[in-house]
């Protein structure tokens, strides 16, 4: 029953992950010349949603304009979805536990090495904010505002954050996600200072927009394909330990 249950879990959230992904790929299907991330096509008309459009604003749709009846809707069939994909899972992993175990639970007389801790400095993390935060104040101060910049962090910061994860992949779990929830957080602040600074888009938010339809695309899809590799490689290369009684 727990196996069924963590199996459902984790198909519910991927079903969850999808539909978020949908919506924000819909940003650039919805958009005019994929709109306006880097502020330098003020003209185009912007919009996202699905199935729905929740929000659309400049060039053909006019002023902004949010949609809560359609948020509302897709917030319902994302739900719903949701949950049909938990209940079907559950009801084919109570009927097949063999077929539904994935290759490194199957391979549970695998050896597996100690995980190390990882030293968080309070020193060297209060560094990292003050530079940061003299960076983006400099930014917002002078205009030095590049859009490259912005799309570096658009289409470099998943990779980033994988590649860290690569890196602390002997550390305790939950220490590797707090490291990657602080690198996260430094582009977060980033992208919102720069959308504010750069000339065509002057929006404190359309940093966060940029963020949220460029990231988690990449973030869903890195996500898939780590998963998939993972169950490999502790089905084929992990070492198995030697029974001495047998």
């Amino acid at each position: 029953m727990v196996r069924s249950n963590r199996t459902a879990a984790q198909a519910f959230l991927l079903v969850l992950l999808l539909w978020a992904a949908a919506n924000a790929v819909s940003y650039f299907v919805r958009s005019d010349g994929w709109g306006n991330l880097l502020g330098q096509a003020p003209q185009n008309g912007e919009a996202i949603g699905v199935p729905w459009l929740i929000w659309s604003g400049g060039g053909a749709f006019g002023t902004s304009h949010n949609n809560w009846l359609a948020l509302l809707g897709n917030t319902a069939v994302t739900l719903l979805s949701a949950v049909a994909a938990y209940a079907a899972v559950a009801r084919f992993t109570r009927r097949f536990p063999d077929v539904a175990k994935l290759p490194d639970e199957k391979a549970d007389t695998h050896s597996r090495s100690p995980r190390r801790a990882l030293q968080f400095r309070l020193r060297t993390l209060l560094a990292l904010v003050v530079v940061e935060a003299i960076v983006l104040g400099g930014i917002r101060s002078y205009g030095d505002a590049r859009p490259a910049l912005l799309a570096a962090i658009y289409l470099l910061g998943p990779s980033l954050l994988l590649a860290v994860a690569w890196r602390l992949r002997d550390v305790i779990p939950t220490h590797r996600n707090l490291a990657l929830l602080l690198v996260g957080l430094l582009f977060v602040p980033a992208a919102a200072v720069l959308g504010e600074s750069i000339e065509g888009i002057r929006d404190f938010t359309r940093g966060l927009l940029g963020l949220f339809v460029c990231w988690v695309p990449q973030c869903v899809l890195l996500a898939v394909v780590i998963s998939a590799f993972r169950g490999r490689f502790a089905e084929h290369t992990a070492p198995v330990v030697d029974n001495p009684r047998a």
